[in-house]
């Protein structure tokens, strides 16, 4: 299954591949338009199936209805509704184009990373979003908010445990978003868990 499409900030590709012989995917990811920039997140609920595709509904449903996009507060809220579920893991990445920032919150292992190429370089920059560990709804460890710089042509990639690690060393991770983001799938999907992939690429105010 997969996704593109783009908004007032940027464009974004999601790849998806659910676990074979399931009845439903566990992961979820949400694209959030707000006056201040753009939410960007990819939850994964615990498991797979059923139980771990609720989990993550209530997590989405969360995240889209919060009067906030400080993503201290929505993962805090996430915790706090997620008690008698599953419970999820998910990195968040709220974008805010007015102040050149790009604030993350991780709790679990839904990986994340900006890359960024800068003119005359051979190189491009790879800024990795801190993850603490924990399950929001059952352990959730203290959460700070981490600022990255954010600059217009930024590309950021959040990826669930259903993807191999190894993806975040490719040599080239460019392209169209959604090409992308279904180039990691073919690629790296473990087949032994649902896996997605989100794509987002900032295309400036």
């Amino acid at each position: 299954m997969s996704a593109s499409q783009s908004n007032r900030w940027l464009t974004y590709g999601v790849a998806m591949m659910a676990l074979a012989g399931e009845p439903a995917h566990g992961d979820r990811y949400v694209v959030k338009q707000h006056p201040e920039g753009v939410l960007l997140s990819v939850i994964d609920g615990l498991g797979h199936g059923s139980e771990a595709a609720r989990a993550a509904d209530i997590a989405v449903g969360v995240v889209e209805a919060s009067p906030t996009h400080d993503p201290e507060e929505l993962v805090a809220q996430c915790h706090r509704e997620l008690r008698q579920s599953r419970g999820v893991v998910m990195t968040i990445v709220s974008l805010a184009p007015a102040s050149g920032k790009a604030l993350s919150v991780g709790v679990g292992n839904v990986q994340g990373m900006i890359i960024r190429q800068y003119p005359g370089e051979s190189q491009a920059e790879r800024d990795f979003f801190l993850l603490r560990g924990g399950v929001v709804g059952h352990i959730m460890p203290p959460v700070r908010a981490s600022a990255h710089p954010l600059v217009k042509g930024d590309t950021m990639i959040l990826a669930t445990d259903g993807v191999g690690i190894e993806f975040t060393t490719e040599d080239r991770l460019d392209g169209a978003p959604q090409a992308l983001a279904e180039r990691i799938i073919s690629r790296y999907a473990l087949k032994t868990d649902d896996a997605l992939v989100l794509v987002a690429r900032y295309t400036g105010p």
